[in-house]
């Protein structure tokens, strides 16, 4: 990476810890029938906005933020759920508690994976065989996460759709890009 790109880099991500951590203000202080909604998206926000600091301060690579990343996939997780919570869908959609916990066990290893590479500092090989399985968790992760988006607006009656289109698009969107 040039000095342009790092620079570029850090200032993207620079930027969007504060966009996060404004959004996530502001959410903190909505009210109404969706405020449990609202507060976790704002901790989710407020997460990912911390994260993205480390991003730029620290680099992708380092253990924090590798740890904070995980953290904030786990807030947007909750978050998820709190949305099939908000029209009671939680209740009557029992089946999607074992793909909750399955993504909460997948995320616990990524940040086992993150305690090992600190174990192995400076081995390659261990370093590439974490690697490969850090990529891995992150992809199941995400193809799980998306099966829960789906599952949230496909199931959701044609009035809980319109509340619903806009967070599950911005869900499937950072969790598609992730795929990547």
């Amino acid at each position: 990476m040039s000095a342009n790109q790092a620079i570029l880099f850090d200032t993207i991500n620079a930027a969007a810890a504060l966009v996060a951590l404004v959004l996530a203000a502001r959410l903190a202080m909505r009210q109404g029938v969706l405020r449990p909604v609202f507060q976790a998206a704002a901790v989710a926000f407020g997460i990912s906005g911390i994260g993205a600091g480390l991003f730029a301060t620290l680099g992708p690579e380092h253990f924090a933020s590798g740890a904070v990343q995980s953290i904030a996939y786990l807030a947007w997780l909750w978050t998820l759920n709190r949305l099939f919570a908000s029209d009671e869908r939680d209740k009557s959609v029992r089946p999607i508690r074992p793909v909750v916990y399955s993504l909460v066990f997948v995320e616990a290893m990524q940040m086992a994976l993150l305690g090992a590479a600190l174990q192995t500092f400076g081995v390659e090989q261990a370093h590439e065989v974490l690697g490969g399985f850090a990529i891995l968790f992150r992809l199941l992760f995400c193809v799980g996460a998306l099966v829960l988006v789906h599952n949230l607006y496909a199931g959701a009656g044609q009035q809980a759709r319109a509340s619903l289109r806009w967070p599950a698009a911005a869900l499937a969107t950072v969790w598609l890009y992730d795929l990547n």
